[in-house]
């Protein structure tokens, strides 16, 4: 499997996660399991994509601007993260900031699926695609 299926298959993971965050309305305790699962998919998540798919593209001039903009928005997820960590979970504040959190990351995954992902296949070959999906697998276990 190139990596491009193997990331759709995690942001269909993450895109799960996102949805039952913003349906708990139950128990906080419900609420924290699943933001501690939602944290660590997207985190290693962005950090084995990064180390695989986007080093590729960043070798190449024609992927290099795309895949420092995708790099930087991963930061950004990661420091909205962090400061949702810090935040209490029983404040209604917590579910706002989390639900911008959400919109902007399916955006990000809709633009790496649309955009990105088409254009890494003109640049990287099938062989080296599947190569970077065994890396990912490994990568993102070591990480999780």
């Amino acid at each position: 499997m190139p990596i491009y299926e193997r990331l759709i298959e995690d942001h269909h993971r993450q895109r799960v996660l996102l949805g039952r965050i913003v349906d708990s309305t139950g128990s906080l305790e419900s609420r924290r399991r699943l933001w501690q699962q939602f944290r660590l998919v997207a985190l290693c998540h962005a950090d084995a994509e990064e180390m695989t798919l986007y080093e590729q593209l960043k070798a190449s001039p024609s992927g290099l601007e795309r895949a420092r903009l995708s790099m930087m928005e991963h930061k950004e997820a990661a420091e909205a993260i962090e400061r949702l960590d810090e935040m209490d979970m029983a404040n209604p504040e917590w579910l706002e900031k989390f639900q911008s959190l959400a919109r902007v990351l399916r955006h990000h995954m809709k633009e790496e699926e649309e955009h990105v992902f088409p254009l890494a296949r003109t640049i990287i070959s099938e062989i080296v695609a599947r190569d970077l999906a065994r890396s990912f697998n490994k990568r993102r276990g070591a990480l999780a």
